[in-house]
């Protein structure tokens, strides 16, 4: 086990080798969990995420809210070819031509054009939209921003479905961590080392424990049953903490949400 030293801790922190609120590192004991909002933190302990918390919030919010926004911008790669890169596929698929090109002609004798080609040329080469046309380029932007405006709308709902999704998720296992913490464990507690037969109830308590907490528990003894009573208590701590989280991040996304439909609203006015 190592503690990061003070000249070392911050580069140590920004690299996630470190706790972010004592600064001990990772080793064979000790397993850092990222915060699940941000991705640039990482902690040893419930203890330690909560007393970091006060510090962490503010730069935990901008930092969701950045990889939000990287989500939802994300385009595939074929998106963002540029000239240039058209432009270097298309030497690949280029044929052999039997005219000479003119950039590898001596200088002096570079082709020109005669007048009537230039002419022809002239004709054949698109025209920028005018006014004369009927359509114009500030009614082409115009539809571009609606249609960007709409397309974010609908990453946002996509969004704000899988967060509701993932809260219910949470707001349920708080419920069956609450009722174990407060009534079966204790129950199954004082029933440890009796003369009953609890063999169904032990088997079902450590299904539910195995769902909740991802791996099996014994629950022989009663110390073993005090161990999986305050595993239970972290878990639900760190579920406390996953629901404010994604509470808060419900709350951005609304706000965004109208924000981009009164955008909308307002440029659906001024088109007509």
């Amino acid at each position: 086990m190592m503690i990061c030293t003070n000249d070392l801790k911050s580069a140590a922190v920004d690299m996630m080798l470190c706790c972010a609120s004592c600064g001990i590192s990772e080793g064979d004991d000790i397993k850092l969990k990222t915060c699940t909002a941000c991705k640039s933190a990482r902690y040893c302990s419930v203890k330690c995420q909560k007393e970091h918390r006060p510090k962490h919030k503010r730069a935990c919010k901008k930092r969701a809210a950045e990889l939000h926004d990287e989500m939802l911008f994300k385009q595939p790669e074929s998106a963002h070819y540029g000239d240039d890169v058209l432009e270097d596929k298309g030497k690949d698929l280029k044929q052999p031509s039997q005219e000479s090109d003119a950039s590898t002609l001596p200088e002096g004798k570079q082709p020109t054009l005669a007048p009537e080609d230039l002419a022809t040329t002239m004709e054949s080469s698109p025209a920028a939209p005018s006014p004369a046309s009927g359509v114009t380029q500030n009614d082409i932007d115009l539809q571009l921003k609606q249609a960007q405006f709409g397309g974010k709308i609908l990453e946002l709902k996509h969004c704000l479905k899988k967060f509701k999704k993932e809260l219910e998720t949470v707001e349920n296992n708080l419920s069956a961590l609450h009722t174990l913490i407060n009534e079966k464990i204790p129950t199954y507690f004082n029933l440890v080392g009796g003369s009953n037969n609890i063999n169904n109830m032990k088997a079902e308590l450590k299904a539910e424990l195995k769902e909740l907490l991802g791996r099996d528990l014994e629950l022989d003894t009663k110390n073993e049953c005090r161990l999986a009573h305050m595993d239970l208590q972290q878990k639900h701590t760190e579920f406390i903490f996953k629901r404010g989280d994604l509470k808060d991040n419900l709350e951005e996304l609304e706000n965004e949400l109208k924000t981009v439909e009164n955008n909308l609203s307002i440029s659906s006015s001024s088109s007509s």
